[in-house]
C-alpha cells in the first residue's frame, strides 16, 4: 500500500468541503469510503484500537504482517519494469503509532521479528536495496523507541550493538548515532564495556589468520574499542589491542594507539 501526501490547497479544499457536512454525513461518507477501500477500513480499526487500548491485537495483526511481508520474493529489475518489491509503508506507520502512544516495548519486541526475517530477505533479495532500505527505515523507528522502552540503558545499547554485530546490509545504518546519545553515560558504558569483554575473552580465538576466520572477533573487538573510549577506559585500549594482535591482525591499530599514546 502507498501513500499520497496532498498538498497544503487540496488538504485546506478537503477540511473545508468536510466542515460544511453534518456527523451523520460524515459517518456516512466515512462508512463508505471503508466499504470501497479496504486500506481505509484498516486503519479506522487500527486507530481504534491504540486509541481503547487494544495493543495486543494490533500488535498480533503486525506480527503476521512482518511474516508475509517478509515471505514475498524480494525481485526487481528496474529497465523492464518486472519483478516484486515488499511494500513496508504500512508496517513503519503503525511502527510510529505504537511508539507516538507509549507502546515502545512492542514496538522492540516487533523489532526483533523483524530484524531476524528481514535480514533473511535481504540476503535472498534481488533488487536494487528497495527493500533493505524500506526494512531499515522500520528498524529506525524502532531505535528511536528504544529509549523510552523498558530496557536499562546498557541493556539498549546493547540490543542495537548485538544486531550491528550481525548487520552485514546496513539495516542498523543509524546505530551509531543512537549509541551517541547524552544520556548514555560512563557508567552505562563501563557495564557495555564489561559485558563485551566477558564476550571477547569467552570466544574461541579464530584458527587461521584469514580475514574469514577473524572477521567476527574483530568486529567484537572494534565495539569493545569504542566502549572503552565513551566508559573513560581508555587505558585498557593498548593491553587490549596487543592482547588481540595475534588473532585479529589488528597491528595498524595498535601502532596507531601506541603513537597516540607518545610510545615511539
Amino acid at each position: 500500500m502507498t501513500t499520497t501526501r496532498l498538498s497544503w490547497s487540496s488538504q485546506a479544499k478537503i477540511a473545508t468541503i468536510l466542515a460544511d457536512k453534518s456527523c451523520e454525513e460524515l459517518l456516512d461518507l466515512l462508512t463508505d469510503l471503508s466499504d470501497r477501500f479496504p486500506h481505509v477500513r484498516q486503519h479506522i480499526v487500527e486507530t481504534e484500537q491504540l486509541v481503547g487500548g487494544q495493543v495486543d491485537k494490533l500488535v498480533r495483526a503486525l506480527r503476521s504482517e512482518i511474516r508475509e511481508l517478509t515471505a514475498e520474493p524480494a525481485r526487481y529489475t528496474p529497465w523492464k519494469g518486472e519483478g516484486n518489491l515488499p511494500d513496508y509503508t504500512h508496517l513503519e506507520e503503525k511502527l510510529r503509532a505504537l511508539a507516538d502512544q507509549g507502546h515502545a516495548d512492542a514496538v522492540l519486541q516487533l523489532g526483533s521479528e523483524l530484524w531476524t526475517r528481514g535480514t533473511a530477505q535481504v540476503e535472498q533479495s534481488d533488487d536494487e536495496g528497495e527493500t533493505a532500505i524500506a526494512i531499515a527505515a522500520c528498524l529506525n523507528t524502532v531505535m528511536a523507541a528504544l529509549p523510552q522502552s523498558s530496557l536499562s540503558p546498557p541493556e539498549q545499547m546493547l540490543w542495537v550493538i548485538d544486531r550491528a554485530l550481525e548487520d552485514e546490509s546496513s539495516l542498523m545504518a543509524s546505530a551509531n548515532k543512537l549509541l551517541k546519545r547524552r544520556t548514555y553515560s560512563k557508567t552505562h558504558w563501563r557495564v557495555v564495556a564489561d559485558t563485551l569483554e566477558n564476550r571477547l575473552q569467552s570466544m574461541k580465538k579464530p584458527q587461521t589468520t584469514s580475514f574469514s576466520d577473524r572477521y567476527r572477533r574483530e568486529r567484537l573487538l572494534n565495539h569493545l574499542l569504542d566502549a572503552y573510549g565513551c566508559a573513560g577506559w581508555k587505558d585498557r585500549i593498548i593491553p587490549r589491542l596487543e592482547a588481540e594482535a595475534g588473532a585479529c591482525m589488528c597491528y595498524t591499530q595498535l601502532v596507531d594507539a601506541l603513537l597516540a599514546a607518545g610510545e615511539r
